[in-house]
């Protein structure tokens, strides 16, 4: 009964070795990848998504449209119109929008002042959307016949897009600058030229709790320093408890850390596998084109530091396994 106690604090410190082992690779990702926007950039920008962001949200928004056909102003099911948008923000567009985002978010994070923000400036795309829109109802009305004093009454119902009719005493041209004005004053994107990052939802998230995620920050780019120091503590503490079989403690707790390492990294890698059982992401366009990939690429990341430092493990547990069979002494501890 009077070792009890001992056997205790050993289980506990072996316990909390292992656990920094683990956790050793998690604060690497954090330190080095998570807290480093432009490592942020080069995930984002190596997954691929930047080819498929604005078609994605595009189909996103037509198949929300299909399913409420009120919640527009403007017909974006329509599929021609849907092409419009599509076209008007390139992969580029959509790569330095995202680094401007993620600049802005860092920096807001980084800042004491809780009124710094980032405008990113899409007037060109949205003028792009505007004249293209212009073109195809002017296309749409050159075809439509002049309306009946009957329709008349009804014309006002009707918008540029779904009307019968083209109204008398109009010409296209007139109906074509008509939209464009409605446009510039719509609810919609159309009807601003910037937007600040602070006024997303985002952006106001981290305003709301912009000290609380500073300190998570700061603690993150220091995270494996801190996590590789107490393990150095623990370690050596362990290996002073165990000094009579240390090589044997190391390849024990070394064997037990890299097979939960591959085991996580491979379970990871499965959940977010790119053919996903995941029944919303399949359905949902935005989501399976950009979401996935993106978190794929964060997750595939992380694994590769988990397989490496895997692979660290086993070779410190080989090299205490060729110590203890070359050296291979009594196996009794401390007394």
């Amino acid at each position: 009964m009077n070792n009890v106690p001992a056997m205790v604090g050993d289980w506990l410190l072996v316990w909390v070795v292992s656990i920094l082992l683990i956790l050793l690779p998690a604060s690497y990702y954090f330190q080095f990848v998570v807290a480093q926007p432009e490592q942020v950039k080069k995930i984002i920008n190596d997954s691929g998504v930047y080819d498929k962001a604005a078609s994605s949200l595009v189909d996103q928004m037509v198949a929300q449209i299909k399913s409420n056909p009120k919640a527009s102003e403007i017909p974006i099911n329509d599929p021609r119109i849907a092409q419009i948008f599509k076209d008007s923000v390139s992969p580029e567009d959509t790569k330095r929008f995202t680094e401007i985002a993620i600049n802005s978010i860092y920096n807001l994070i980084n800042s004491e002042q809780t009124n710094t923000s980032t405008v990113i400036d899409y007037s060109a795309n949205k003028n792009k959307v505007i004249n293209q829109l212009g073109d195809y109802a002017g296309e749409r009305l050159n075809a439509l016949p002049v309306c009946s004093y009957a329709q008349m009454r009804e014309v006002a119902s009707y918008n540029t897009f779904n009307a019968p009719c083209r109204p008398i005493g109009t010409t296209t041209a007139q109906l074509v600058e008509q939209l464009k004005l409605e446009l510039k004053a719509s609810q919609t994107p159309l009807a601003k030229d910037t937007v600040e990052i602070k006024d997303t939802t985002l952006g106001k998230l981290i305003n709301d709790k912009q000290n609380q995620y500073a300190k998570y920050y700061v603690f993150a780019k220091n995270a494996f320093w801190i996590n590789l120091c107490l393990l150095l503590v623990f370690f050596s503490g362990l290996l002073y408890v165990h000094r009579k079989r240390k090589h044997q403690v190391i390849y024990s707790v070394m064997i037990k850390s890299a097979i939960s390492l591959v085991v996580l990294a491979v379970i990871s890698l499965l959940f977010f596998s790119k053919n996903p059982s995941n029944v919303f992401l399949r359905q949902n366009e935005f989501g399976r084109d950009v979401v996935l990939p993106v978190s794929y690429a964060f997750v595939s990341k992380f694994a590769f530091i988990q397989f490496t430092l895997a692979g660290i493990y086993l070779l410190v547990a080989l090299g205490a396994w060729i110590w203890f069979r070359k050296f291979k002494t009594g196996v009794a501890g401390p007394k």
